[in-house]
């Protein structure tokens, strides 16, 4: 399950034949918890977190060393984390926006628009963390040269 926050200007919502359309389609899909105005829009700097949760059911069919197993488990991600992966949404429909924001950075093109442009560099920002994720993975809680460690811990 994930608990997720959206923004839509209202021009957005008119486009798309208002908001009691527009949340009737999404709740469809989605339960809709809250719904709220601002004056300020939300920017991509503000600190809004997402939060997910895992519920297992049906745990009673369970032999008891799987649930034991599946605690341990928990716990583990509890104590050290996961790695968390920019998903596909981030890189556009045909997935390219990172290959766009590459573009701007070796100044093989530009877009005029800022809000676009920092949408591109923020893809291949996100890109380029994914890769260094798929080479990290492998090395496990190894450190290695460069990374910053505090209190032990891979920052």
């Amino acid at each position: 399950m994930t608990r997720q926050w959206i923004s839509i200007y209202q021009s957005a919502l008119k486009k798309m034949g208002g908001e009691e359309v527009f949340l009737n389609t999404l709740s469809r899909v989605a339960k809709i918890i809250e719904t709220t105005y601002h004056i300020k829009p939300v920017q991509m700097t503000d600190n809004i977190t997402n939060h997910f949760s895992i519920r297992l059911r049906a745990t009673q069919a369970l032999g008891e060393q799987t649930k034991i197993r599946a605690q341990k488990i928990v716990e583990k991600l509890f104590e050290e984390g996961f790695p968390n992966f920019f998903g596909t949404q981030r890189f556009g429909i045909n997935g390219k926006n990172w290959e766009i924001g590459k573009a701007i950075v070796e100044k093989k093109t530009s877009i005029k628009d800022n809000f676009e442009a920092r949408f591109k560099l923020q893809a291949y920002a996100s890109w380029l963390f994914n890769q260094y994720l798929k080479e990290r993975l492998p090395l496990g809680r190894m450190m290695i040269e460069g990374e910053i460690i505090k209190d032990g811990q891979i920052t």
